[in-house]
C-alpha cells in the first residue's frame, strides 16, 4: 500500500519538507511512479518510522 508524501506528511504530523528530508536520508521507502509523476510513501516504512519516534520518546521519557 502507498500514500501520497502530503498524506503521508499528515499521519506523522510533519510538513512535506520533512517528508523529502526523511525521504532523501533513507528513513522511508518512496517510489515514483511515473516519470515525472507524483511521489508515494510505502505504508510499511511510515508504519516503522512511527514506531521508531514512539520508541525514541519512550526512551527519553525514561531517561527523565
Amino acid at each position: 500500500m502507498y500514500c501520497s508524501v502530503g498524506r503521508a506528511a499528515k499521519m506523522l504530523r510533519t510538513n512535506t519538507m520533512k517528508m523529502k528530508q526523511l525521504m532523501g536520508d533513507g528513513s522511508l521507502d518512496w517510489l515514483n511512479l511515473r516519470v515525472n509523476g507524483r511521489l508515494v510513501v510505502t505504508a510499511s516504512s511510515i508504519a516503522a518510522y512511527r514506531r521508531k519516534l514512539i520508541e525514541n520518546k519512550r526512551r527519553e521519557h525514561q531517561a527523565r
